[in-house]
């Protein structure tokens, strides 16, 4: 036809300019990758909290464990003594060595056997020579120290009758645990003391 020009109606979409649907793409766009980045973080941050509350738990329940252990029982000074079992208690160590009122010993360490895939170094309960690990799959056992005072045995007599010490032997333990990977990690950092009520003078 004669006069038809159609460049105009080319260029535009239902009233819109085709730079116009572009502006809008574009911040819809922008708009979509914000929200979507504010999903991920909320996301993740929701998983480390949730991942802070499970190693949490888990060490409540192995620091209540060892305290049991302690207040029920005594300091194995014995055990520390063996050089087989790493020598004497140092100011600061990684070893626990107990014994219960009713004779048994046991033991907690920082180490890698009878470990779960992937939660190596574990926290190792060792009883009667049988070992376990206190801390579950998929959290690793960051630190493990204890601080065992006095470092000799209070309650061992010496040659002129009297005792080294009037103290109560008391044991401090700092555990830190940690679980998950990259941005979801979370890691725990437990401290307690406790003092053993085993009197035998």
């Amino acid at each position: 036809m004669i006069g038809d020009n159609r460049g105009p109606a080319l260029s535009r979409v239902e009233g819109f300019t085709l730079i116009e649907v572009l502006v809008v793409v574009a911040i819809f766009s922008t708009a979509m990758v914000a929200v979507t980045d504010m999903f991920l973080i909320a996301n993740r941050a929701e998983r480390k909290i949730l991942g802070r509350e499970d190693i949490a738990s888990t060490a409540r329940v192995a620091v209540e464990q060892i305290a049991r252990g302690v207040r029920q029982g005594s300091i194995d000074y014995a055990r520390y003594a063996d050089p087989a079992e790493g020598g004497p208690i140092g100011l600061t160590d990684t070893r626990l060595f107990l014994r219960g009122s009713d004779g048994n010993t046991f033991s907690f360490r920082r180490g890698e056997s009878g470990c779960e895939p992937g939660s190596i170094p574990c926290l190792i309960v060792e009883e009667n020579g049988e070992t376990a690990s206190l801390t579950p799959k998929g959290v690793v056992v960051e630190q493990f120290t204890v601080i065992v005072n006095p470092t000799f045995n209070p309650f061992e007599r010496l040659p002129d009758g009297t005792y080294p010490n009037t103290a109560q032997p008391t044991v401090t333990v700092v555990l830190v645990l940690r679980s998950g990977s990259g941005a979801s990690a979370a890691s725990i950092r437990v401290q307690t003391t406790v003092a053993s009520r085993a009197y035998v003078r």
